[in-house]
This record gives structure tokens, sequence and C-alpha cells, in this order.
């Protein structure tokens, strides 16, 4: 099902999910997040953070947030919706003051900045998933988080003039859900022109690709667990490390003591945050 906005937009609603403001939007409030599923999500995270540092790798949660959270003036009339009184959010406040601390990062606040300044959409209207220059922002507040230097060869987003002629990066899975008759925007991906040169990408299997750059800035080994939401961060992380591995997939004890990385990502986008707790690292 999918919520229709203005100026085209299209949202995902999923009627049941606390993490997604569908409720919210229509006035039927969800319940209150649990103090046991915060728990249980929290300790989760710990529990990776802890495994990846035992294994000698930083490691940091990345949450992206929902496309309605960063556009809720795109519904088709505000009717009750709220920005708080979610999982993320309240993950986020319990990272910063649990013993030890969680290294978590939510990037709403960044994305509602750069929304600010920016021009150009930050989220395709008609598909989940935000665009390459909303993958961009999102590439500096993960850098200003690790405390890493950006690079002097990228134009900082503020400043970055996407291209507007390119493909879409998805497929508008909106639309699928979209009432019938629903008209077709038609949107590129605002990719962001950055020097790629040297880098090489190794498919180890239909979960797992490797993209390594000899002229990276970092010359760090990563390994990232990821959802779709970061396809569109995966040449920024690409260009900027020396050699990345990507996996489709939960936190993965095994894949970390494998490839002993120094840096380990864990990445959802935010409605999934109910559910992943639920599995096993090991």
């Amino acid at each position: 099902m999918s919520i229709v906005g203005k100026n085209g937009f299209l949202f995902y609603a999923i009627p049941g999910s606390k993490e997604c403001p569908y409720l919210q939007y229509t006035g039927k409030y969800a319940d209150p997040i649990t103090y046991y599923v915060r728990k249980k999500a929290l300790d989760f995270i710990l529990k990776a953070q802890m495994h990846s540092e035992q294994n000698n790798a930083q490691f940091l949660m990345v949450v992206m947030p929902n496309k309605i959270n960063i556009y809720p003036d795109m519904l088709p009339e505000k009717r009750a919706f709220r920005q708080q009184g979610f999982l993320a959010e309240e993950l986020e406040a319990a990272a910063r003051s649990s013993t030890p601390e969680v290294n978590f990062l939510y990037l709403q606040h960044a994305l509602t900045e750069y929304r600010g300044k920016l021009s150009y959409p930050l989220y395709f209207a008609q598909d989940t998933h935000w665009n390459y220059l909303g993958a961009y922002c999102g590439m500096k507040a993960i850098l200003d988080r690790l405390e890493l230097k950006w690079p002097e060869t990228w134009p900082l987003p503020e400043n970055a003039s996407p291209d507007t002629t390119g493909n879409k990066l998805s497929s508008g899975d909106l639309m699928s859900r979209a009432p019938a008759g629903t008209p077709a925007v038609w949107e590129p991906d605002y990719r962001i022109d950055i020097p790629t040169q040297g880098l090489k990408r190794t498919d180890i299997d239909n979960n797992h690709f490797i993209i390594e750059n000899p002229n990276a800035f970092d010359q760090r080994e990563v390994l990232v667990f990821r959802d779709s939401f970061f396809a569109a961060l995966c040449p920024y992380f690409g260009a900027y490390f020396r050699k990345v591995h990507f996996y489709t997939g939960e936190y993965d004890a095994e894949a970390v003591e494998k490839t002993k990385p120094q840096l380990v990502i864990y990445s959802r986008v935010a409605r999934q945050l109910p559910y992943f707790y639920k599995h096993k690292i090991r």
C-alpha cells in the first residue's frame, strides 16, 4: 500500500509497523515502544559492536530515515503526523547514555538540515529510497561521525551540482503499490561526479561483492552489512576506502572474523529496526 502525496510523492505504508509513520499519519497512534523492544534492539547492537572491537575493528551502526520523516510536508494533508516516538530516536538516545556507549548514528538530523540547504530532492518521489545526492549527504555525516577527513577533490554536499540527466537508481518500487491511475514522475538519480579511477569490483556471490581502490583516501579495509538503502552509498564508500566488502544481510560474526576489517558498518533503514534484532549474531 502506498500513500499518494503532493507533487507525485508516494510513501511506503506498513499498517501495524511501529516504525512506519503511516499509523501516526492516519491518526491511529501506534503503541509506545516497549522497554523490552528497546532493550533487545540496543543489546543486539552492543553485542555486534563488542564483537567487532574484539576483532580489532571500529564499529558504527548507521540508520537511514524513512522518506516520510524527511518529507512530511509532502503528505496529502498533515493529519496528526508527528516526528517523534519512533524506535530509531529512542535507540539514539539510549545509545548515548548506555555503558559502554553504543556507536549509533541516525541520519535524520543531517538529512533534514541538508534538505533545507539544497534545491534538489534527497529521495525519489515514487521510490522508497534516497537518491545519490541523499546518500552523498549521508556519506558526509558518516565521515564526520568517524572523524575522517572529507576529500578535497569532492565537492561538499551543499556545493555539489548533481547530474540531472542520469537514469533512476531504482525502479520506482512504490508505484506497484499505488492506486490505479497514479501518474508516473520522471526523476534522475542525482549522481555526484567524484573521482572513481582505478576502482575494481569483484562479485563473490549474490550477497557479497568487493570494491577495491588503490588510490583511496583511507587505506583501511571495511566491512559493510547493508540493506537496499545502502546501494547509493556503495560507490562513495568504494572511492573513499582501500577495500570494502559489501554484504547484504544482518551482522555476521563469521564474516567479520574471516575478513578481519579495521572498520565495520552495520546499516539499516529505520522501518526495519523493529525486526533486525530478532536475528542471531552467531
